[in-house]
């Protein structure tokens, strides 16, 4: 009796399998768990206080005057009759007013990009320090219970691609990592 060729090669491949078995997956939701972590959350907090403090700084409030300044100058010339000397003095007013502005928003831009640059830079290095913890952890616990795979499911690639399309059987152990994490959380006032 012949053994069909397809039935031989379906036998090799698939005799580890059922010699070994399955692997075991863990997959997590790392979304879920880097929005309850609370240094996560005091990390964004920081940044957003910070973003809007930039805002309140001196050279804004100069430059936003100085562009109320140029309104109220150009409402004012409006107003006055053409070829006054009146009107002559505010639009030589108005252009030493706009030069001015430019100069301001000049030095505000590069000023609010170099800030903004750092801000970002603590948010980043803090924020790696962060899923870096929550790596580890899901490591230790997918180590611990004997998976073969610890899968996070909203990965992406370069390309905005998920990472993970498709898993079969797999335990959660989301909440597990939130539980960890949350032991050394200090207590909520």
């Amino acid at each position: 009796m012949k053994t069909p060729l397809s039935f031989l090669l379906a036998v090799l491949f698939l005799a580890p399998s059922l010699v070994i078995g399955a692997p075991k997956i863990a997959t997590f939701d790392f979304m879920k768990v880097i929005d309850v972590h609370e240094g996560h959350k005091n990390n964004v907090a920081l940044f957003e206080a910070a973003k809007e403090k930039l805002f309140q700084n001196p050279r804004k409030k100069a430059l936003d005057e100085m562009g109320d300044k140029i309104q109220a100058l150009q409402k004012k010339g409006r107003q006055l009759r053409e070829g006054t000397e009146e009107r002559s003095k505010v639009l030589q007013e108005g252009e030493a007013a706009l030069e001015a502005y430019r100069d301001l928003n000049n030095k505000w831009i590069q000023f609010h990009s170099e800030k903004s640059k750092a801000i970002t830079g603590v948010l980043v290095d803090t924020s790696k320090k962060y899923s870096s913890e929550i790596l580890k952890i899901a490591g230790e616990i997918g180590e611990a219970q004997g998976f073969d795979w610890v899968l996070e499911i909203n990965g992406q690639t370069n390309s905005k691609m998920p990472v993970v399309l498709y898993v079969k059987k797999s335990t959660d152990i989301t909440d597990l990592i939130i539980k960890e994490l949350s032991k050394n959380a200090p207590p909520k006032e």
